[in-house]
């Protein structure tokens, strides 16, 4: 269905709205509270992100639960993990984070017009959301505060065909082309944050390789 949905309408000659996209991967307007696990495929980008604490889609900041931030910026998508920390093992200090941000946008397929600012470069735009929940800081989904907050780890997922203006936003971002010129990944010392930039073809061929064996013993095609 999602490789259905990135090809061009041949009767309008337009590609699919992103909220198409978003919808496949994570129903809109919820958080992890109302969203059932069979109505999720968050694996498709990382089966990681499936073992969340909160999950928020398209939802205001000031709505989450995890952060006493006002702002009404709507990340596609931000995640919240919390790891376990034995006190034998790993004995907590004031510089550990035992915690981590995701924030994914998701981008409309071919589309061409990334440029600077924080609404136009979908980059600067995930990389902004992070820091504003991060001055909201952020707590668990129960309240409980998180040690460091404002300096918890994040990680920043746009999904994005490689046009020209995403290819040049992500060079002058500093990022590194991946080896199969289908995306871009690198670290930001300034948000300090891992960003990556997926082309739709990449989020596919991956997610198809990862699970392909799962899918023989289902015996379901791979296209």
């Amino acid at each position: 269905i999602l490789q259905a949905a990135l090809v061009r309408d041949p009767q309008t000659g337009k590609y699919a709205h992103e909220d198409v996209i978003h919808q496949l991967i994570m129903p809109m307007h919820k958080d992890s509270t109302g969203i059932h696990s069979d109505n999720a495929n968050l694996w498709v980008i990382n089966e990681n992100l499936a073992f969340h604490a909160y999950l928020g889609s398209d939802l205001p900041i000031k709505n989450m639960p995890i952060t006493g931030s006002d702002s009404t910026k709507e990340p596609d998508i931000c995640v919240l993990n919390l790891y376990d920390n034995p006190l034998l093992v790993n004995p907590p200090d004031q510089n550990y984070c035992p915690a981590s941000l995701t924030i994914i946008e998701f981008k409309r397929p071919m589309r061409n017009d990334a440029k600077a600012g924080s609404e136009d470069d979908p980059i600067e735009q995930a990389l902004t959301y992070l820091q504003k929940i991060r001055e909201g800081n952020v707590k668990t989904a129960s309240g409980r505060p998180i040690n460091n907050a404002s300096n918890i780890p994040g990680f920043c997922y746009i999904i994005s065909d490689i046009t020209p203006t995403v290819r040049k936003r992500a060079g002058l971002m500093g990022l590194t082309e991946t080896p199969d010129k289908m995306g871009f990944f690198g670290y930001n010392t300034f948000y300090s944050s891992y960003v990556e930039v997926i082309s739709f073809d990449k989020l596919l061929l991956e997610a198809t390789n990862r699970n392909r064996a799962f899918f023989d013993k289902l015996g379901l095609p791979i296209v």
